[in-house]
């Protein structure tokens, strides 16, 4: 893999990873991130470079950004893309997540302009999304077909399936622990996406 432009820095990517992965033993951490022993050995040991999903999974293992493992400059980040990856920006405005174009494509998703990237607030929508699960939403504000929806009342964020029935609302959720709530007018909430893929 390389990124734009540029080589791939092996042994800065080598010895970045030793220092993400610190005291944990290779082979905890090859059970953690779901990848074999022998291929984070030859990472290690600069024999091999990562192939993007590779590269993903040990980014969501690290918890480290995806351009310090592979070496990019920060202020450089908008000339050095890493080709096969798009880079979609967290509702918040903290740093974009990574994913790979060609499994966007095979999810359906050919545009990515638009999309946001948010964490799940709450239990509401267990066991189809778990807290704190990130969720892709189409950024729009209103309600169009029924659906999952992100949206805000009282300043507080919620997502939960947005129905319309002839004239009221219902946002109901997933988990039976929550009773759905009837609304006369869905302007009471302002929609803030549509949830594409969890």
């Amino acid at each position: 893999m390389k990124t734009k432009d540029n080589e791939f820095d092996m042994d800065g990517f080598s010895n970045r990873l030793k220092v993400a992965i610190g005291d944990t033993s290779l082979r905890a951490f090859a059970k953690k991130s779901g990848l074999g022993y022998s291929t984070l050995n030859s990472y290690i040991s600069g024999v091999s470079q990562p192939s993007i999903s590779q590269l993903l999974k040990l980014v969501q293992a690290t918890g480290k950004e995806i351009e310090w493992l592979v070496g990019i400059d920060n202020e450089k980040r908008p000339e050095l893309l890493i080709e096969g990856l798009i880079a979609i920006n967290r509702y918040d405005g903290s740093n974009a997540l990574y994913f790979s174009h060609e499994w966007l494509k095979n999810k359906g998703i050919n545009e990515t302009d638009n999309l946001a990237v948010i964490a799940m607030p709450d239990d509401g929508m267990f066991p189809t999304i778990k807290k704190d699960e990130l969720i892709l939403i189409e950024k729009i504000d209103s309600v169009g077909s029924d659906g999952v929806y992100a949206f805000k009342r009282n300043e507080k964020l919620y997502v939960k399936r947005i129905q319309d029935r002839v004239g009221k609302f219902s946002l109901i959720n997933d988990n039976v622990s929550y009773p759905p709530v009837e609304l006369k007018n869905i302007n009471d909430v302002e929609v803030i996406g549509k949830v594409v893929l969890v």
